[in-house]
């Protein structure tokens, strides 16, 4: 039990370990068993825990394995204080009805659909495809893994199902956290067995990184100035063709990208799949597959999209960003001078090397977390030029620093200042 007297909501988190392995025959039975029990929006846990009961905005459930270690069985209810103790009984109750009863012929076909409407996923991002190549490298796993479980979860059957649930679904096993003012509780969380409190207070540290802010902000305004004078950015419409270096070989889509500052979102992608879509409107979003539905997109992800797009090249151009940039160094690289400076805003902190002669950025480097190590990323700007009279590169690419490709984007269009159709966010 972690106590809270200032909070303004309960979070019940509820699990055990799974010990499975992704190589281990009963994975592919697993990753459906995870999508109907709490991994979608018409998964049994949302629809019980959310819409019948009303206890939790986003309840969920995850059952994961591991590489070469016990992987983990989590259910997560973040609720009213007061509800707190009903909305555990309600994710235990689901953990033991998916164990005693089989799934139906629809459950499975809607969770298989799922899965295939959503492998092109699997190399949307730079941070995903380093992660699975650097981790599949590491744990010995063949590169072409995703594709291998794809063929798996074709075969997987209801008893496999109800098999996987018996073997690792273990509800008298569980360990229970509970994150809130305990104090509001209607009933006490002892119910559940020996009660421990933990104290999360961190003390802080005494060392801190000293950077120049004074000249990095007057280096990051100079270079802004050159990029767009005295031009007021608030929205931004791109095309561009995307490609990204898969274990499977490249694999490029088109997209339209329209954002309007500092928290509207539209991302739109012709996939060999069909339409794959993107739209964040505040604190809310959603991704979606032409044809297949749509899902929301989880808080935390929405908060990174948009932190990732303050500080992204587009992001700076936007006249009311609230950016931390510091003076690092000087320094060269292949015979070009750079200022050296670092620019961080909502926890994302990026290097950026800002060529002397041409007052332009030349490249970021960034560190990227996998979960098993962390990477660092060199990001290039070329082929620059006037758009509507801003500065920008026509191509961006991205590498691990020993030169591994990881994806590119070359823009076929850049539009400002256009006025967006509110509708296109809306969802």
């Amino acid at each position: 039990m972690i106590n809270q007297e200032d909070a303004q909501q309960s979070w019940v988190l509820i699990g055990h370990a799974t010990n499975l392995l992704y190589e281990d025959d009963d994975y592919p039975a697993m990753v459906l068993l995870n999508e109907i029990l709490g991994g979608s929006f018409n998964s049994r846990i949302f629809r019980t825990v959310r819409t019948e009961m009303g206890l939790s905005y986003s309840p969920s459930g995850t059952l994961q394995a591991g590489f070469n270690s016990p992987g983990l069985l989590y259910l997560l209810a973040p609720t009213a204080s007061e509800n707190t103790v009903l909305a555990a009984d309600a994710l235990v109750n689901e953990l033991r009805k998916i164990r005693d009863e089989k799934v139906t012929k629809e459950e499975l076909q809607f969770a298989k659909n799922i899965y295939f409407n959503s492998f092109v996923f699997n190399y949307d991002s730079k941070r995903k495809i380093l992660s699975n190549v650097k981790l599949y490298d590491f744990f010995g796993y063949d590169r072409n893994f995703p594709n291998q479980l794809k063929a798996k979860i074709e075969k997987v059957t209801i008893n496999d199902i109800q098999r996987v649930a018996q073997k690792y679904l273990h509800p008298d096993q569980l360990t229970y956290l509970f994150v809130g003012n305990e104090a509001e509780f209607t009933e006490s969380v002892s119910k559940f067995g020996e009660v421990t409190h933990v104290d999360i207070s961190i003390k802080e540290s005494l060392e801190e990184t000293v950077l120049d802010m004074e000249k990095g902000n007057n280096i990051f305004k100079s270079m802004m100035d050159d990029i767009k004078g005295k031009k007021l950015i608030n929205s931004v419409v791109n095309t561009s063709i995307n490609t990204f270096y898969t274990p499977q070989g490249e694999m490029s889509m088109d997209k339209l990208t329209s954002v309007a500052f500092p928290n509207q979102i539209s991302d739109e992608v012709s996939s060999p799949m069909g339409k794959i879509t993107l739209k964040i409107n505040g604190d809310k979003g959603i991704q979606a597959m032409e044809g297949r539905g749509s899902m929301p997109l989880p808080a935390e992800a929405i908060s990174s999209t948009l932190s990732e797009l303050m500080n992204s090249y587009f992001g700076w151009l936007y006249h009311d960003n609230n950016l931390s940039v510091g003076f690092i160094r000087d320094d060269s690289a292949n015979g070009t001078a750079y200022s050296v400076i670092q620019i961080e805003t909502s926890g994302k902190i990026k290097e950026v090397w800002v060529d002397k002669t041409t007052n332009l950025p030349g490249f970021i480097i960034e560190k990227v977390d996998t979960g098993t190590e962390t990477l660092k990323i060199k990001t290039s700007f070329s082929d620059y030029a006037r758009y509507e009279g801003v500065y920008c590169p026509k191509t961006i690419s991205s590498k691990l620093i020993d030169g591994t490709p990881v994806s590119s984007i070359t823009f076929t269009s850049i539009k400002f200042n256009v006025k967006i159709d509110d509708s296109i966010f809306t969802f």
